[in-house]
């Protein structure tokens, strides 16, 4: 295994965009034998990396590193087998990576990154959720950047297929933004994976979140653009999917909606434009053995008493299986059922998140809410 403070100190030192240093680095291979090169040799390097690396101070990679055995965060470094060879192939690839959760064997999965608008309008949640659900059904990673809107919708969508999600910071992955997302965090965090290239404590700032899109498309076999306005963030990241040679997907709107105007100039500039998780799929059979979608008979759960529907669910809390006994197979307004429960409306939709995920609650438009026995 790599010896990690090295790569942390070398990390701290020098950024991603620091051509010299990673010319230096392919010469002496790792950062321990640049940390060691002796006093003399160091005339022949420029005066800026020079004065860098004279700073063998390793206080701060150890301070690091006890930081993240404290938080139980994982550190993969460069050096590490874990490695994905993904990220190896981009010429700005990090040094070190930081996680929360499960670590995945990226370079045999088929990943999938779901990006858009923060300001996404009902269609797009609509779409980024169904896509993002019926991929990941199928056997897709979905991978995301745990930004309000399309990307929560995301994460979101995977979650309530059951499946696994990961979510690539601009932050320490201990530092939750938008604190909006917490939950949606600690969901990822639970059943998938919470990476960033910065160390624990690392607040937030304008410029990591371009630096980190190059991530989301590195670890993924391509990407998927829902509502993106002019200027949106998610067309960096398409950008950096076609310098790294990956697809990029978009999904068409409203030529009215200024939500489709990086989206439909996705398209013109030759992005493949789906319409169904199938006009994606058919890009990686050759590739991967994706999974049928299954649909159970349509009064499978219907003829069940709405009691035993309920009861089918376990490890409810109170807040859940009050909420559940409010509902029926006839859509409820999430109003009434504050009105009906006594609880807040925060209490409601927060908890209506959670029933949605366990495949108990469907939601609907118009903040409606049913039984889920048609699933």
């Amino acid at each position: 295994m790599a010896d990690q403070k090295y790569w942390i100190w070398f990390s701290q030192l020098f950024t991603f965009q620091d051509l010299l240093a990673r010319k230096i680095l392919e010469i002496y291979k790792t950062p321990e034998a640049i940390y060691h090169i002796a006093p003399e040799d160091l005339k022949l390097f420029p005066e800026d990396f020079k004065k860098k690396i004279q700073n063998k101070d390793l206080a701060q990679a150890e301070q690091i590193i006890a930081e993240c055995h404290k938080k139980h965060i994982n550190i993969v470094t460069y050096e590490d087998e874990e490695y994905p060879q993904r990220l190896k192939n981009i010429p700005d690839f990090p040094y070190v990576i930081y996680h929360f959760g499960k670590w995945y064997d990226f370079d045999h999965l088929p990943a999938l990154a779901v990006v858009g608008t923060r300001k996404c309008t009902p269609y797009g949640k609509a779409v980024a959720e169904g896509f993002s659900k019926e991929l990941s059904r199928r056997g897709m990673l979905i991978v995301s950047g745990l930004a309000l809107g399309v990307d929560a919708h995301a994460h979101l969508g995977a979650l309530k297929a059951g499946g696994e999600t990961v979510a690539v910071l601009g932050s320490g992955v201990d530092v939750i933004y938008p604190k909006t997302n917490k939950d949606i965090f600690d969901l990822v965090y639970a059943h998938g994976a919470v990476i960033s290239e910065y160390p624990p404590g690392t607040s937030v700032k304008k410029y990591y979140f371009p630096a980190r899109n190059r991530l989301i498309s590195a670890l993924s076999l391509g990407v998927l653009v829902v509502e993106a306005g002019r200027g949106s963030g998610s067309l960096i990241t398409a950008n950096c999917a076609l310098e790294q040679g990956k697809d990029v997907f978009a999904v068409p709107d409203s030529i009215l909606s200024q939500n489709s105007e990086g989206s439909l100039g996705l398209i013109q500039q030759g992005a493949k434009c789906v319409a169904r998780v199938e006009d994606i799929l058919v890009e990686y059979e050759g590739q991967y053995a994706f999974r049928k979608t299954e649909k159970k008979p349509e009064n499978e759960t219907n003829e069940m008493k709405r009691d035993e529907y309920i009861a089918s669910f376990q490890n409810l809390n109170e807040t859940e299986k009050l909420i559940l006994e409010t509902l029926s197979s006839k859509p409820l307004l999430a109003d009434d059922v504050v009105s009906l429960t006594g609880l807040t409306a925060a209490q409601v939709i927060s908890t209506m998140t959670m029933l949605e995920i366990k495949g108990a609650v469907q939601a609907l438009a118009g903040r409606r809410y049913r039984l889920n026995l048609n699933e």
